[in-house]
């Protein structure tokens, strides 16, 4: 293992951590608990934090919700979200995210992929606020998301609060479906409609988690 993999230790939510907490150091944080949670972080100074998101369930009808707040209130603090959510059959997904930029040199990047399929329902909230006054922050988010069934949905709300002109921050978000020239090249391999759109999603979220960085 490198000096750099080192220095992330990788701890796996279970479910009752508690709320708030601190996060004093590096930290990777791994999240596929198959429940509804309530999760808030602030930091200590220099703190970085890596939190990758998968969430799904095995239950058909489920409706899971995931709140995270991240409060960025110290100096050369550092948050990278991975989000990936996927829904299928009748489940309800919802993940509400907050991160708050309370103190300069503070920096984010939040990347959240959506697959909703069946008669699914996904919904995104995703907050990116900055205080007053500070100063060198970058905050980035983006979003996509894919729909491969006419009766599945999608709803992201992206929302900018900025209150500091001495700060980057993007944002996009896309919905979209499968390109029918995917589909047709697919088909004409001899692949089933329904295999397709599998791989199609496979590769979808593949390309979502190939853009977390290998530290």
């Amino acid at each position: 293992m490198s000096a750099s993999e080192e220095d992330w230790p990788t701890e796996v939510l279970h479910g009752g951590e508690p709320m708030p907490r601190n996060i004093a150091k590096n930290q990777r944080i791994v999240d596929a608990v198959p429940r509804s949670l309530a999760l808030h972080w602030t930091f200590s100074a220099g703190a970085k934090l890596k939190y990758v998101l998968d969430l799904r369930s095995q239950d058909r009808e489920v409706q899971l919700h995931r709140k995270v707040i991240c409060e960025l209130n110290a100096s050369d603090v550092s948050v990278q979200i991975y989000a990936i959510l996927r829904g299928n059959n009748h489940q309800r997904i919802s993940l509400d995210l907050h991160l708050h930029h309370g103190a300069s040199h503070t920096h984010s990047v939040t990347y959240i992929c959506t697959v909703a399929e069946d008669s699914s329902r996904i919904r995104t909230i995703a907050k990116i606020s900055a205080a007053e006054r500070i100063e060198c922050c970058d905050a980035h988010l983006q979003n996509r998301n894919l729909l491969l069934s006419p009766a599945a949905s999608v709803e992201t709300t992206p929302i900018l609060d900025i209150q500091s002109n001495d700060i980057r921050c993007s944002h996009g978000a896309t919905v979209s479906g499968p390109r029918p020239d995917e589909i047709f090249y697919l088909r004409s391999r001899g692949i089933s409609e329904v295999v397709a759109r599998q791989i199609i999603r496979d590769a979808f979220i593949a390309q979502a988690t190939g853009n977390q960085p290998n530290d």
